[in-house]
C-alpha cells in the first residue's frame, strides 16, 4: 500500500492505509458500506483510484460508531469510537491516516481557468480570493464533465480525480467563505 500522492494541506499520510476495490476505477455502491482504520482516532482521507490527491474526510457520521448515518451519496463520513475510525461510505478506494503539522504545499495545477487570478483556496476556481456562488456557477456549468474537456473542467475538477461531480462539490462546500 502506498502512500504516495499529494496529501491535503497541512497534513501528511500516516502509517495507516487501507486498499479497497480496483486500481481501474472508483466502485460505488446503493448503500453505504463501512471501513475500520483500526488504531486511527484521528483525520482520515481517502485517494480515489487514478488520483493523486488525497482528500480530507471532514464529515462527520451522525449516529452512533456501532450504527452511523449514511452520507450524502455518493459521499463519505467517518466517526471514531476513541481507539478506531469507521469511515461510512459509498465508494471503495484507498483511505488512510491523515497526520497533522506538515507544512506540505499543493501544486493546484491549473485550478483556475485561462485569464483568471490564482486560486488561492481548494474551489477558488475564479481566483478572486474566494470561495463562493461565482466558483459554483463555474462547477454547475461544467457538471458531469471530463478534465480533457478543457481548462473550466480541469478548474472544476477539485479533487483531481478526472471528473466534475459530487465529490467536487463537497470539497467547494467545505471551503465556501
Amino acid at each position: 500500500m502506498s502512500r504516495s500522492g499529494e496529501p491535503p494541506v497541512g497534513f501528511s499520510v500516516g502509517g495507516t492505509i487501507f486498499e479497497v476495490g480496483s486500481s481501474a476505477g472508483v466502485l460505488l455502491f446503493d448503500k453505504p458500506v463501512s471501513v475500520v482504520l483500526s488504531g486511527v482516532t484521528g483525520t482520515v482521507g481517502y485517494k480515489s483510484s487514478g488520483s493523486t490527491a488525497w482528500v480530507q474526510i471532514a464529515n462527520g457520521c451522525g449516529g452512533t460508531y456501532d450504527a452511523p448515518s449514511a452520507p450524502v451519496f455518493p459521499g463519505e463520513c467517518a466517526i471514531s469510537n476513541g481507539a478506531d475510525t469507521k469511515v461510512h461510505t459509498y465508494h471503495f478506494t484507498s483511505f488512510a491516516a491523515l497526520e497533522s503539522g506538515q507544512s506540505t504545499v499543493v501544486s493546484l495545477r491549473g485550478n483556475g481557468p485561462a485569464g483568471f487570478g490564482v486560486p488561492s483556496s481548494v474551489g477558488d476556481m475564479n481566483g478572486d480570493g474566494n470561495t463562493d456562488i461565482f466558483d459554483f456557477n463555474i462547477l454547475f456549468a461544467v457538471w458531469g464533465g471530463v478534465v480533457s474537456a478543457g481548462p473550466f473542467y480541469t478548474g472544476a475538477d477539485l479533487n483531481r480525480d478526472s471528473a466534475v461531480d459530487i465529490l467536487d462539490f463537497n470539497l467547494l462546500m467545505l471551503n465556501w467563505k
